[in-house]
Order: C-alpha cells, then sequence, then structure tokens
C-alpha cells in the first residue's frame, strides 16, 4: 500500500473536529439534519404549534437549501476540492493497492504479539464481507458507490446548479422532494462509514455532536 495515497486519503476522510474534511462536513449536516428532525417532531406533537405560519416556511427553505449545499459539495467533481465523490475516483484508481493483507494487518495495530495472528484473521474474514473475496479491494464495490453519486448529482443539479449556487436564466430542470433529500443524506453516510472502514478498520458512525441541548431556548416564553 502507497503510504502517501493512504495519508491522502485519511486527510480528506478526517473526523468530526478537523475542518475542511468529509467526516466534518457530515458531522455539520448530522446537526443540521438532528435539529430539524426535532424541530419537527416539537411541532407534530403539539396541537398549539400546527397553524400556516411563516416562520415555518423559512425554516423549511432554509433546510432545504442549506442540506442540498453540502450535498452538492460532495458529489461535485472539482480538481481543487475535497468531496467523496474525488475520494471515490482516487481508491478506483488505486483499488489494486488496497489489498486483503494491507487491510488484515490493521487489525493487528497496537495488539499484543500473542493475539496479532487472531485478529488478523478477523480482518481478512472483515475484508471478504465487505469488500470482496480475491485479493485485492473489488473495484465493483467502489463503481457503484460513483454511480450513486453521480446519480445524487443529476438528480440535484438542476435545482442546486441554477438556483442556489448560481441565478440561471434558465428554469431548474427539476425541483428535489424532502423524502429524495433525506435519502441522498443517508447514501452520504454510508459511504462515508464504508470508505472509514476500508481506510481505518473502524466502525464510523455519522452522530450529530451538540455540545449543549438546543431545545433550551423553547423553554422560555419567546413573547
Amino acid at each position: 500500500m502507497d503510504q502517501q495515497k493512504l495519508k491522502k486519503w485519511n486527510r480528506w476522510l478526517g473526523d468530526a473536529n478537523t475542518d475542511g474534511s468529509i467526516a466534518h462536513e457530515l458531522a455539520n449536516l448530522a446537526v443540521i439534519r438532528e435539529i430539524h428532525s426535532g424541530l419537527k417532531r416539537m411541532v407534530d406533537n403539539n396541537n398549539n404549534l400546527q397553524k400556516h405560519s411563516a416562520f415555518y416556511s423559512v425554516i423549511q427553505i432554509t433546510y432545504s437549501q442549506s442540506v442540498l449545499m453540502y450535498i452538492r459539495r460532495q458529489v461535485t467533481r472539482n480538481k481543487d476540492s475535497v468531496s467523496l465523490i474525488m475520494l471515490a475516483d482516487d481508491i478506483l484508481k488505486n483499488s489494486g493497492m488496497i489489498t486483503k493483507e494491507f487491510y488484515s494487518n490493521l487489525y493487528t495495530v497496537n495488539r499484543a504479539y500473542d493475539e496479532q495472528m487472531e485478529f488478523k484473521r478477523f480482518g481478512e474474514r472483515d475484508f471478504e464481507r465487505h469488500f470482496g473475496v480475491g485479493d485485492c479491494l473489488d473495484p465493483r464495490i467502489i463503481e457503484h458507490d460513483i454511480q450513486n453519486l453521480e446519480k445524487i448529482s443529476r438528480d440535484s443539479s438542476g435545482f442546486t446548479d441554477r438556483r442556489l449556487a448560481h441565478l440561471d436564466k434558465r428554469e431548474p430542470t427539476n425541483i428535489p422532494m424532502y423524502s429524495g433529500i433525506e435519502s441522498w443524506c443517508d447514501d452520504l453516510n454510508v459511504i462515508l462509514k464504508k470508505y472509514m472502514l476500508l481506510c481505518r478498520a473502524v466502525d464510523y458512525k455519522v452522530d450529530p455532536i451538540l455540545q449543549h441541548d438546543w431545545k433550551n431556548i423553547f423553554h422560555t416564553a419567546w413573547l
């Protein structure tokens, strides 16, 4: 395995606290989704709040448009940008370097000498379970991810490119629905988790990181 290549991929993956990384972007997206879904539950569970309000319209528009821009950054190819699709492209080009031997050795890190062979076998088993039964990463797995990311781009760009990133003279070719947007976010998380597993052998969770209870402000009367 080319260690410089692996270092680059891990830098791009980053973590929830590393600004400019994929994991940081999707962690921020997870916070936005968590608060939006929590606000929706509050309204759904309180009949007194279920009335027409421009406030709800602003919240929904702001949510949808900001989430679509987060998605756009991950599914757009740009040589100067870090994104899931650019990472997937690079992994696919170098899939032959990602071997079962490399992957299983990740399981032996920080293990006692007499445990290493057992954990190496665990790594070999998990490689075959997730990344193919051959000696190297099955490129079809990454090709499928790229196809999925490209489809998300096609299905969303007719609106995000013409109405959010730019104010195009042309009409948007489609307007994404709420259910579609949520599904795209889930797809991004699945691919991130897969690449964390591939490059680090860790079961990564894309969780919202909230330092405080965001609902506390609603315990105080606003008017």
